[in-house]
């Protein structure tokens, strides 16, 4: 029977070997909300195994807004009296007019993603989110990441094991890559902050 110990020390040989291969790849940027929990990072979340490839995970893309400046202004004279704009709110068709990325850049993020094998599940009016599936293979070789399978405090979770990178010509349109691990999720007030045990797919 093989040691426990000798099969982790192959598994980070085997994925120490895959992050320089991956590390020398030219024109890639990591987004600016795209980071890898610190509980990877740190190593309390203790490796376990390499996620299955064939798995199916669902990932979102988040998107710039057109004008941030613009819309924080645009809000903060929404809610002051005495402002021009106070309470002359604007309808969603409005706002997406106004505030959101635009067509062609959403279309950019769809069409990256496309070609990456990823498939584009969902797109909204208001242009700020992307979301795709695919088998974590694909989404491994699009995103230059490994995912695996960790123990955290008595938990199983799964987790990319970096900073997920994109071409340098989408990083001005892409903010934030989401559903790449299963620590980093929301929780509701309501639930004290207790954590949730989510399906992965």
């Amino acid at each position: 029977m093989k040691s426990p110990c000798i099969s982790i020390t192959v598994i980070c040989i085997a994925l120490s070997i895959s992050e320089c291969v991956l590390a020398q790849q030219p024109g890639l940027v990591a987004p600016t909300f795209a980071r890898t929990p610190i509980q990877v990072t740190n190593r309390s979340a203790q490796l376990v195994s390499p996620y299955s490839p064939s798995q199916k995970l669902r990932v979102v893309f988040g998107l710039k807004p057109s004008n941030p400046k613009e819309e924080q202004e645009f809000l903060e004279a929404l809610y002051t009296e005495g402002s021009p704009q106070y309470h002359h709110f604007l309808t969603a068709k409005e706002w997406n007019d106004r505030f959101a990325p635009p067509a062609a850049d959403e279309q950019a993020v769809v069409d990256w993603a496309t070609s990456q094998g990823l498939t584009v599940t969902k797109r909204y009016p208001n242009r700020l989110l992307v979301d795709v599936e695919a088998p974590v293979s694909q989404i491994q070789s699009a995103l230059s990441v490994n995912i695996n399978r960790y123990q955290l405090n008595g938990a199983a979770v799964f987790s990319n094991d970096r900073d997920p990178v994109i071409p340098a010509s989408l990083s001005r349109i892409v903010m934030s890559v989401m559903g790449l691990n299963s620590i980093q999720v929301m929780h509701r007030h309501s639930n004290g902050g207790r954590q949730l045990i989510h399906p992965d797919y």
